[in-house]
């Protein structure tokens, strides 16, 4: 853990300001939908939007994730915009299973963008993150989590820090952190009530999570910077 942390302090001096160049929000929200019939294909993910909900629709991204065996995950991220909410992305997710048809795991329109998702383990099961960002200035966190537990997959809820009680003791986080997904870490200032929403004051931390119950829970804090005084 301290060569994990002395890197991850490396590299967060090395980069861009906290909540500037890579603002990362603090509440991660997602989305889960039964796709639209019939079926796409993994050559139609590559070429065409799916379940077209964004005007102006463009592939921005497509890929596999494998899973074990001949099960794998198709991953489709466009580009858009409604006329409601201005420019935003979409996130389609389905499953395969050998030849199969693709099955429905995530379809998700909530983020001004999606990045490529990815696989990790946690104690109860195969964790799928999407990350992603909301629309606006304030850089939310739009990011979906979905666990596979007995055979299929389950929304995570992502409001963390509504259960961090104790833990955080009055501080908040305001922007998104800087999220390790595959350690299930994430680096972030911490705000005091009184703080500007720019500058965090009450020091640098790492965050330590896991999935309990169906719930991305913060388990650990450990301050990497003293607060400002």
């Amino acid at each position: 853990m301290r060569h994990l942390v002395a890197v991850i302090l490396g590299l967060a001096l090395a980069g861009p300001a906290f909540g500037q160049e890579r603002p990362v929000p603090a509440t991660v929200t997602g989305t889960h939908h039964e796709a639209p019939q019939p079926s796409p294909t993994p050559l139609s993910l590559t070429e065409t939007c799916v379940a077209v909900r964004l005007q102006g629709c463009s592939v921005a991204g497509a890929g596999v994730l494998p899973i074990e065996g001949d099960r794998r995950l198709w991953w489709q991220i466009q580009d858009g915009y409604t006329d409601e909410d201005g420019i935003g992305g979409g996130l389609l997710v389905f499953e395969q299973v050998g030849d199969g048809p693709l099955k429905s795991v995530v379809r998700a329109f909530e983020a001004g963008a999606y990045e490529a998702p990815l696989l990790t383990r946690v104690d109860s099961g195969l964790l799928l993150v999407a990350p992603g960002v909301s629309r606006g200035t304030g850089a939310g966190d739009a990011s979906v989590l979905m666990i596979r537990q007995e055979g299929g997959w389950r929304a995570v809820d992502t409001g963390w820090q509504e259960r961090a009680g104790a833990l955080l003791d009055g501080r908040e986080v305001r922007h998104r952190p800087y999220w390790y997904w595959q350690e299930m870490l994430a680096m972030t200032p911490l705000w005091r009530p009184g703080d500007a929403g720019c500058c965090g004051g009450a020091g640098v931390a790492l965050l330590s999570f896991d999935v309990v119950d169906g719930e991305l829970t913060l388990t650990e804090i450990q301050m990497l910077a003293p607060r400002d005084d």
